[in-house]
């Protein structure tokens, strides 16, 4: 099955087109970018260096939490490397810090820690973390990382004028479940807003008379379940009672 969502935007992003030159070209858009690594120890902070400058990166260190917010307020960084683990304030801070400081807010973080539980990871996700990389990590694994996180910011924003709204429409495979009289729940790997559109591609309902533009999410958005998807409650717009008996004992 197959739900198709009409969704309006304001502002819409795209990236840059793929240059002829090929992956190398691309890389330089790393060059001369500048990267914050936060670190109490130095050996972690000379090796994140000395790997990060090979990719024409420019790096600045801090040993404290203190250090990195005085030198990122100075001058914000393209992205930040944060440990987790640190004397008096620590990588959590740091983090909690970032959220509340506006100059800081649009500045990728990535952790560094030897912290493996799920519960720190989550933790550092929660406080705005782009990334997580666990101690001791490989040379490719962090340059990976790094390069992902300073592409994303090669996109090109635009802002719409109200009138002037595009319209976005993505196709997702999805599962019907737990059907009604008047609609059924929706799994998909997408979260769908609350009142949206949505267009259903599927055999059986078009058995019984229903056309694919008949579907409308209801006020609340999408939840997360517990496969990764996202479950949404639809409606059925415009059912005929002779339909909503057979709609709620359709499989």
């Amino acid at each position: 099955m197959v739900g198709t969502e009409v969704v309006n935007l304001s502002i819409i992003s795209a990236k840059r087109p793929k240059s002829p030159l090929g992956d190398s070209n691309l890389d330089m858009a790393l060059k001369g970018k500048e990267v914050l690594i936060i670190d109490d120890q130095s050996d972690i902070r000379l090796l994140s260096r000395k790997i990060l400058e090979n990719q024409s990166l420019t790096v600045s260190e801090a040993s404290s939490v203190d250090e990195a917010i005085e030198l990122a307020i100075k001058k914000p960084p393209h992205l930040i490397i944060v440990d987790l683990h640190m004397p008096k304030r620590n990588g959590f801070d740091f983090l909690e810090q970032r959220l509340k400081t506006p100059s800081l807010l649009s500045v990728p973080v990535i952790v560094i820690s030897g912290l493996q539980d799920q519960k720190s990871i989550y933790k550092a996700i929660q406080l705005g973390a782009r990334d997580y990389i666990v101690k001791p990590f490989a040379a490719t694994i962090l340059i990976q990382k790094v390069r992902k996180n300073l592409r994303d910011q090669d996109f090109i924003g635009y802002t719409f004028s109200d009138k002037a709204s595009p319209s976005l429409t993505v196709t997702v495979n999805a599962d019907i479940s737990k059907m009604s009289e008047t609609g059924f729940l929706l799994e998909s790997p997408m979260k769908l807003s609350e009142k949206a559109k949505i267009k259903i591609i599927c055999e059986a309902f078009e058995k019984q008379g229903l056309t694919q533009d008949q579907f409308l999410t209801s006020e609340k958005p999408g939840v997360r379940a517990i496969s990764g998807n996202y479950v949404s409650s639809v409606n059925v717009v415009g059912l005929k009672k002779s339909l909503s008996r057979n709609l709620k004992h359709e499989k």
